[in-house]
């Protein structure tokens, strides 16, 4: 199977950030590769490009895309169909408005579902399901998002 783009982007990101090189690197990396379709599909809604942040020396800085008119935007994805929008209730919430995404692996593409400003988001409820690489998340309901059509931009 020939790699394509996106699993050659997910691949870099994951080799490149030490963190996410730990004994759960074959999670972390699908992970990745999972939030750069979403990351794409995104783009391509707002026709902007995919910002390649994740190389040696830099950090996350807490959003993906800003707009021409300012406006961070955090994009979090899953391939799984019942999914909800998970924020991990860290330091690095700097985005003005979080956007899910369904993925479709097999093809590369994939839904937006919503969004909500980063204050919904810090006012919703904290999940903790126990995992060791991440803490507690922001858990928003998919029914809290606002439609994708009135996103801001």
């Amino acid at each position: 199977m020939t790699e394509t783009e996106l699993q050659k982007l997910a691949r870099e990101r994951t080799a490149s950030h030490p963190r996410r090189l730990s004994k759960n690197a074959a999670i972390r990396s699908d992970n990745d590769y999972i939030g750069i379709i979403a990351e794409k599909v995104v783009a391509d809604y707002l026709h902007l490009p995919i910002q390649d942040y994740i190389t040696p020396g830099k950090t996350d800085p807490g959003y993906d895309f800003v707009t021409e008119n300012g406006i961070k935007i955090d994009v979090k994805g899953t391939d799984l169909v019942k999914g909800n929008l998970l924020v991990p209730c860290d330091s690095k919430m700097t985005a003005d408005v979080y956007v899910f995404v369904v993925v479709d692996k097999s093809t590369e593409s994939g839904t937006i579902i919503g969004w909500a400003l980063h204050q919904e988001v810090v006012a919703a409820p904290k999940k903790d399901f126990g995992r060791k690489d991440r803490g507690a998340v922001y858990f928003v309901h998919t029914s809290k998002l606002h439609p994708v059509e009135t996103m801001p931009k």
